[in-house]
């Protein structure tokens, strides 16, 4: 990577006007320990050269671009580019969508991005160390718009315009990205989880995870809604497509079974769109409490079940996946969980305890996804020692939807080349 860092680190002549603002665009690289452990450094490396070509040829730059051993970027654009901050913008976008060949297999990067606009006289190198800063603090996704924001702001030292600070999270505006899961015995896609982003003006496209115990019950119901509807659409997209999908999966938490028309709205969007409930997979992240059936999570769950769509039990293995769950909310498919697939590959002890999963998955007769596979030795691992299906980045980072049809198509020419894995004895 050094002599990649070495060609790349020179930067343009500083503005002819020095008393003018300038604009550095900085972008950041989220999965990059991901990528390195599943790529190694040569290849990303690689990987890092392209995007910095990628950016440079985007956005025509006449000076080069700046990186660290951390997955930063930073470009200084020119007087004229800062004027136009939403094409800026827009190119950012075209550049986090597009995937890159790299020599084993494409590769999508996350990328997070911000535009720090300061005085001249600051120069390029604290104008990243801003972006940094900023990026450390609030993830601002390419994807979003690419904020900008005041270099002082970005330091660190005033906090964000309390106006930002308060704008509206709107939960019916979730763009939902989708991550495939595939079949170990036959390479292909099975199905897609859900993976939704909240829009905030400001801050661009949030995990809502980070943002959950700021949603009202009613926003809650709002985000499952959305995220449901797009769900069932890229399903009936994909079956006019020919793509043999069969199922997308929506991940609620306790607090989303909780609300008491949940049932009521996820079978009646499946009514509207003319989706079979079999097609839709609950992923019940933590089991509810034990009950009589008269509270609402029970009851949720009994509503869906009963109409034919499928259960997931996410975290099996841990403390809240118990047997007990298993049987009474009729599990089909146990998610095994990322703390356990972490180096399964050359950890003996990591091996025994996935291994007795399967075992006891296999007696109950539930089928099993290793969810969180990084690297494609645990993917191998996974395939080879039993599991039915598995998701995480060694197969696909979550996409966009209008990225899908490309990696289904890939998937299925290289399904009849894929060779057949056995369990282990």
């Amino acid at each position: 990577m050094g002599g990649i860092l070495g060609r790349l680190t020179a930067w343009a002549p500083r503005p002819r006007h020095a008393d003018r603002d300038c604009l550095a665009l900085v972008l950041r690289i989220d999965n990059m320990a991901a990528l390195s452990r599943c790529l190694g450094a040569a290849v990303v490396a690689g990987l890092l050269g392209q995007v910095a070509s990628r950016l440079a040829s985007g956005l025509r730059l006449g000076g080069a671009i700046q990186m660290d051993q951390g997955g930063h970027l930073c470009a200084l654009l020119s007087a004229r580019q800062s004027r136009g901050s939403a094409r800026v913008a827009l190119r950012v976008q075209a550049l986090s969508h597009a995937g890159f060949d790299l020599p084993l297999f494409p590769v999508s990067p996350q990328i997070s991005a911000v535009l720090v606009r300061g005085p001249a006289h600051v120069g390029p190198t604290a104008l990243f160390d801003a972006g940094r800063r900023h990026l450390a603090r609030h993830a601002a996704p390419a994807g979003a718009g690419v904020p900008v924001v005041d270099w002082i702001a970005a330091a660190g030292r005033p906090v964000p315009p309390r106006a930002a600070r308060r704008a509206p999270i709107d939960p019916a505006q979730a763009e939902v990205r989708f991550q495939p899961q595939l079949c170990c015995h036959t390479g292909a896609v099975t199905g897609f989880a859900a993976v939704p982003r909240l829009r905030h003006p400001p801050r661009g496209l949030l995990d809502p995870a980070d943002v959950r115990p700021t949603l009202s019950p009613s926003d809650r119901l709002a985000l499952n809604a959305a995220v449901l509807t797009q769900g069932l659409a890229a399903l009936r997209h994909w079956d006019r497509a020919g793509h043999a999908v069969g199922t997308v999966s929506l991940g609620l938490s306790p607090a989303d079974l909780c609300q008491p028309r949940l049932a009521e709205m996820l079978l009646w969007e499946l009514d509207r769109q003319d989706i079979a409930p079999a097609r839709l997979v609950i992923e019940v992240r933590e089991a509810p409490p034990r009950s009589d059936g008269s509270d609402h999570a029970s009851a949720n769950l009994h509503r869906l079940t009963e109409a034919g769509c499928r259960i997931d039990l996410d975290g099996f293995g841990t403390g809240h996946a118990s047997l007990e769950s298993i049987r009474r909310l009729r599990v089909r498919r146990v998610k095994i969980d990322r703390s356990f697939l972490q180096g399964c590959d050359r950890d003996p002890a990591q091996q025994r305890m996935i291994l007795a999963m399967l075992a006891l998955a296999d007696h109950l007769g539930l089928e099993t996804l290793a969810d969180g596979v990084d690297s494609g030795a645990e993917r191998a691992f996974a395939a080879q020692i039993g599991c039915s299906q598995v998701q995480g980045l060694a197969v696909s980072a979550p996409l966009p939807l209008d990225r899908t049809d490309a990696f289904l198509i890939r998937c299925r020419e290289q399904a009849d080349d894929m060779p057949r894995l056995r369990r282990r004895a």
